[in-house]
């Protein structure tokens, strides 16, 4: 938790490719919108948009997020 610049639980609501422009300013590959529950650090905003690597699939590297799911995020 010292090292996460944001904690926090959030439920997925939208998981999507980032666009072109988005990658010109530094997003990575997907994005993903979460409402936020709770937070313990870094996040004071009831909905959040996080950009994330990987892929839409089941593996290393995955994005095994799912929509209308919760998790415990700890964001760097």
């Amino acid at each position: 938790m010292e090292e996460a610049k944001a904690v926090f639980v959030g439920e997925v609501l939208e998981i999507r490719e980032s666009t072109p422009d988005e990658r010109r300013h530094h997003s990575d590959d997907f994005v993903i919108h979460l409402r936020v529950e709770q937070f313990w650090k870094g996040v004071k905003a009831e909905d959040i948009l996080i950009s994330a690597r990987g892929q839409l699939l089941h593996g290393c590297c995955d994005i095994a997020l799912k929509i209308s799911q919760k998790y415990l995020v700890y964001a760097v």
